[in-house]
């Protein structure tokens, strides 16, 4: 989770636990304790009608995974689960009760590490004995294959940040949900048609303006125009189909699928853009690609989200 409202030139925020991998998730508001913009916190409320006046309620986490604020931008304190991931209140305590007063409309969870698990809320009879219990099953997911973007940094072309680039460039591109796998300049001598196919050394495109490879060319008749048969020849050629062979030096045939579902590769053919399907992240809700833009980073992000929905999806089969 990077952060939602990062400055230009932040000061060193206080971590509480220390950051994770500050390299990897540069500004991380996780392991702020007060985040102007915080939209990661999700409510979730501790309904139990009527209320006794004895007993006991419990709530447990199923790993430290999971923290609880009472406000949806932090900045009050952070729910203290002992070390067995439990808190509890004591109904007939007025103390403890006020506070599970105060808590129970006004808790969100929050996720510290990628992965699965549950906020469970229990009714504890006087003699710790469990009553009644209901739980909630979370999963926390992020772009985690790659580096969260810099905000800071202002490297990039009219004195951008790596993070102002890509969403300036990308306005559907969603925090969290994308990450740089390679930053610019990665390989500047190749682009996203290159990076599709596994070729390392050249810029590949339609025709041979500006082009290190040329479709038309190579696989068509130099008259040119790219057509969808010379287009398609590129992609099926066993010489440079790398990705998706494996290098298992089997011929490959490029057809197309009906949706992301079953597609390999990805092809915007407006942007002449390819990009490969990723089964890195998402933890099975996302659907996640990576790709590159044209002599700059090569990011993942989900499937659909720089560009849109495909024009058109691939699957390679022997």
């Amino acid at each position: 989770d990077n952060s939602n409202n990062l400055v230009p030139n932040p000061p060193a925020p206080v971590f509480t636990p220390p950051i994770i991998n500050a390299g990897k998730y540069p500004g991380a508001d996780y392991a702020q304790d007060q985040v102007a913009g915080e939209n990661d916190v999700k409510q979730a409320l501790l309904t139990i009608e009527p209320l006794p006046t004895t007993g006991k309620v419990r709530l447990v986490r199923g790993g430290s995974i999971l923290r609880a604020w009472h406000a949806p931008d932090k900045g009050q304190a952070m729910l203290d689960f002992d070390a067995n991931n439990r808190k509890t209140w004591n109904l007939a305590n007025q103390g403890e009760r006020a506070d599970f007063l105060e808590w129970k409309d006004d808790l969100g969870v929050e996720g510290y590490e990628a992965g699965t698990t549950t906020l469970e809320l229990q009714l504890l009879d006087a003699n710790d004995n469990v009553l009644d219990q209901d739980s909630v099953t979370y999963k926390f997911i992020n772009a985690d294959c790659g580096n969260q973007p810099t905000s800071n940094d202002f490297t990039y072309p009219q004195q951008r940040s790596q993070r102002d680039y890509w969403e300036q460039e990308c306005p559907n591109l969603r925090r969290c949900e994308w990450s740089i796998l390679a930053p610019w300049p990665a390989l500047t001598t190749q682009n996203c048609i290159g990076y599709a196919v596994g070729e390392n050394a050249y810029y590949v495109r339609s025709n041979a303006m500006g082009a290190q490879i040329s479709m038309d060319d190579v696989w068509g008749n130099g008259d040119g125009n790219c057509t969808w048969e010379e287009f398609v020849a590129f992609f099926e050629d066993s010489d440079i189909f790398n990705h998706l062979r494996h290098r298992t030096g089997a011929r490959y045939i490029l057809s197309l699928a009906q949706n992301i579902d079953h597609a390999d590769l990805l092809y915007w053919e407006a942007h002449f853009h390819a990009a490969l399907k990723s089964t890195c992240c998402g933890l099975g809700k996302w659907v996640m690609a990576k790709g590159k833009n044209a002599g700059g980073d090569i990011i993942e992000h989900v499937w659909d989200q720089p560009m849109g929905e495909p024009d058109y999806y691939f699957v390679a089969a022997p």
